[in-house]
């Protein structure tokens, strides 16, 4: 379970944050085209298996959790990206690729264990709950932007978009209501502030920051508060 834990934390940065704009407009120009975002990926996935490079067979899987990333992004670009199937296909992709490193427990580095090292600098890597933190924040900020914006344009309205305000406040409106949920004894007080707060913004502020009606609208609210406290639960079970 620890490497597995690091290695989708990986997946999660290089598949997200680090997939910037210009870097996926790459992949849609040809296979080649994947090269760069691939690239990114396996550095991620090098870094966080930083102190057990010293094992062949950490190499190995890493190389092939990097290739077959690499083929089944160009799948899913050549093949599946019709509309009207963008929601399930996409949610089927961070399946298969989680499904993919979760690969590992076949393998001998299932057995793995924390080294330990008395470096404070090392403090957060062998700690799971600031690990499983880290991935449930990139879960609900930046893969449950794109969840929201592709259930709306399959089941909603195809042409749904969001401007770069929109799709960021919504990620820490996300990322806020998530810590909240998960450690204030007041959080039912709290939260549905958070979420009111969106028309609020709206109503004093939609000319100047250019923002659509379906910012305060009841179903991106509803959307966006609905993972944080799906992933709050989540998280509670599992930590606490």
């Amino acid at each position: 379970m620890f490497i597995f834990l690091r290695l989708i934390l990986a997946h999660l940065i290089g598949d997200f944050p680090l997939q910037f704009n210009k870097v996926h407009a790459l992949k849609h120009k040809g296979f080649w085209g994947h090269l760069p975002h691939i690239f990114i990926i396996m550095l991620c996935f090098v870094a966080l298996s930083l102190p057990f490079l010293n094992i062949p067979e950490m190499w190995a899987f890493i190389l092939f959790i990097g290739v077959t990333h690499l083929v089944q992004d160009w799948i899913k670009i050549r093949f599946c990206s019709k509309k009207g199937f963008a929601f399930i296909s996409y949610m089927l992709d961070q399946i298969l690729h989680l499904s993919l490193i979760a690969s590992v427990f076949l393998t001998e580095l299932r057995y793995l264990n924390p080294v330990l090292i008395h470096d404070n600098a090392y403090d957060i890597y062998y700690n799971d709950t600031y690990i499983l933190i880290f991935i449930t924040m990139i879960t609900i900020t930046y893969n449950g932007h794109y969840m929201i914006l592709m259930f709306k344009k399959d089941y909603i309205d195809e042409n749904t978009s969001y401007s770069t305000f929109e799709k960021y406040y919504g990620m820490i409106e996300r990322a806020l209501a998530f810590i909240i949920f998960l450690y204030s004894p007041i959080f039912l007080i709290i939260l549905p502030l958070i979420f009111l707060f969106r028309i609020v913004l709206y109503l004093i502020s939609k000319k100047r920051l250019s923002v659509e009606k379906q910012f305060c609208a009841p179903l991106d609210i509803s959307l966006s508060a609905g993972l944080s406290i799906i992933a709050g639960i989540i998280a509670r079970s599992v930590l606490f």
